[in-house]
């Protein structure tokens, strides 16, 4: 055959893929490893999050595995992972939640950049708590910016709890 595929095992391969299920399809291309994890296996977005199609649209998979085995994401809510392993697909792995909830759980667990672990951070936290623990009077929020090279903007939202806030 020469590497092509002959007709006869086209049309075996055609055939099966139309009697699979939804279902059968969508566990053919998930591996669970040793922590429970479904691992997608097929094709993964660049954010790293599975893709299934259904009838040719394409659907998040962990979207897929969530309605189908647990039901409708409600409006508004977005689908969060305890295990925090982007192409696990198991559904007792997901919970709904707002954009805020899915944000504060990321930088619970870390997987956010911010403070010092931004790349373009000017300041520390220890700065911070400088800036904070300074006293308030005329004219010191122009110091401190002079002082640690950002904008008095900046200072003013870090004393008030606005910018820094994961230090408060």
């Amino acid at each position: 055959m020469n590497g092509a595929w002959s007709s006869e095992a086209q049309s075996r391969r055609a055939r099966k893929r139309w009697t699979q299920t939804d279902e059968e399809r969508f566990l053919s291309h998930v591996k669970e490893d040793e922590a429970g994890c479904w691992l997608w296996q097929s094709v993964i977005q660049i954010a790293g999050y599975g893709v299934f199609s259904v009838r040719s649209v394409p659907i998040r998979a962990t979207r897929w595995a969530y309605e189908h085995w647990v039901g409708p994401v409600p409006v508004g809510h977005e689908l969060c992972h305890h295990c925090d392993v982007r192409h696990c697909v198991n559904p007792s792995h997901l919970f709904t939640g707002t954009r805020a909830d899915n944000m504060a759980d990321a930088a619970r667990k870390g997987r956010t950049t911010q403070g010092e672990r931004h790349p373009l951070a000017k300041l520390s936290s220890e700065k911070v708590a400088a800036i904070r623990a300074y006293p308030a009077r005329r004219g010191v929020i122009t110091l401190l910016a002079r002082e640690y090279g950002v904008s008095p903007s900046l200072i003013g939202k870090i004393r008030s709890g606005q910018r820094w806030s994961h230090l408060a």
